[in-house]
């Protein structure tokens, strides 16, 4: 068979060194999709894959994903795993050319009192890049963690991470980050941190549409801010026991009934604000859910801006309710509410439903107010002191 010079067909070789650049694109995509021992022991028996394998994009560590089975061991077998487990961590990492990673999961659960602050810092700064879509850091369960994650951090990959998961390590955004505009998902789990700094990192994110909190004991005050209009699932965890203020503002969002198992222990003070046509349909009634859930409530705001179009005529009568037949809670008592005020919303029968609910069954209230007018201004005044008779 004829030796082919390519070098006398220039446009040949041309074709021919395209050709192979798919080819190795095709197994370098294919070499990512395989879990990560198995692209570990492809990167042992060819260069090709070799050079693959420095740039990585899928690294998940925890015990199962490297090969690790700790059922059954001793204090001294799990001693010696852990550090193998922490050499595997450093070695992958330190080998890492830094680029093409899109997903961290460092999940130390078992051994991770034996890793140091400074491991923590060198692997992350290895990894989280521009191009990073998700962050996991699960450290053992601690109510007072040592670590600290370092928020300057996030501002390399701020254009590109998509989901933020923090276990058992401290987290202060004291100051803008940058905007983390692609940022969808945010769990926070044993972590301190305060209403204050979290409202900070809020204000670098604007398509956060995923928000869980479980025991984050420093929040005491929960703002969900307007801006924030992708958000549609909010989780809340142990936090509800020691929520003492809660605001929700919707403009986009519809409010569901809560659940007999959602309940806000200390929650004092309710502030909801909602703007928008799908609220003009509002069953007001529904809101009793809100009271059931927080039985130690006394001040309960509800506002809303239905007036955006200009004065409407008020209306006694909703579309699809019978007049002649008042709805109510069977069983619903609430003994601490003393204020509850209800503005900038239209006349409903549901409205009536939902005033004549609270006058029976709060034997504490000292002030309702109902205002079906633009007017007042719920949201940024206190209810006058309007006698419970009204």
């Amino acid at each position: 068979m004829p030796v082919i010079e390519l070098d006398k067909f220039p446009e040949s070789k041309i074709v021919v060194l395209s050709f192979l650049a798919i080819v190795f694109d095709i197994l370098h995509h294919i070499h990512s999709l395989v879990p990560l021992r198995d692209a570990a022991r492809a990167a042992c028996v060819s260069r090709r894959f070799l050079s693959s394998w420095r740039s990585f994009p899928n690294l998940t560590f925890n015990w199962k994903t490297l090969g690790f089975n700790l059922d059954e061991d001793t204090p001294y077998e799990t001693a010696k795993k852990c550090e193998e487990y922490m050499a595997i961590i450093y070695h992958i990492l330190e080998n890492h050319s830094g680029t093409g990673v899109k997903t961290l999961k460092l999940n130390l659960c078992p051994w991770g009192n034996e890793v140091t602050a400074s491991h923590l810092d060198r692997w992350l700064q290895t990894a989280v890049k521009s191009g990073i879509l998700e962050l996991v850091v699960d450290l053992p369960d601690d109510h007072s963690p040592k670590y600290n994650f370092p928020c300057l951090l996030l501002s390399c990959a701020a254009s590109s991470i998509q989901s933020l998961s923090l276990s058992s390590c401290a987290f202060r955004p004291t100051f803008i980050i940058g905007c983390l505009r692609n940022l969808k998902s945010l769990y926070l789990r044993l972590v301190p941190i305060t209403e204050e700094e979290l409202e900070c990192f809020f204000s670098c994110t604007i398509s956060l549409e995923n928000l869980e909190i479980y025991q984050c004991n420093e929040i005491t005050f929960l703002k969900i801010p307007s801006y924030l209009q992708r958000l549609s699932i909010l989780q809340l965890y142990s936090i509800v026991s020691n929520l003492h203020t809660l605001v929700l503002c919707s403009s986009s969002e519809a409010f569901y009934t809560l659940g007999s198992a959602h309940k806000f222990l200390q929650l004092r003070r309710l502030k909801i604000y909602c703007c928008g046509s799908q609220f003009q349909s509002f069953d007001f009634l529904s809101t009793v859910s809100f009271l059931e859930a927080c039985p130690v409530l006394e001040t309960f705001f509800f506002s809303s801006d239905q007036h955006f179009g200009g004065r409407q005529k008020p209306t006694l009568k909703d579309s699809d309710a019978d007049p002649c037949h008042i709805r109510k809670i069977p069983g619903f008592r609430h003994e601490n509410l003393k204020k509850a005020s209800i503005t900038g919303v239209r006349s409903s029968k549901s409205l009536i439903e939902l005033a004549c609910q609270i006058l029976e069954s709060c034997s504490s209230l000292l002030c309702l107010v109902l205002d079906t007018t633009s007017g007042y201004d719920g949201w940024n005044s206190e209810a006058p002191g309007l006698p419970s008779s009204l």
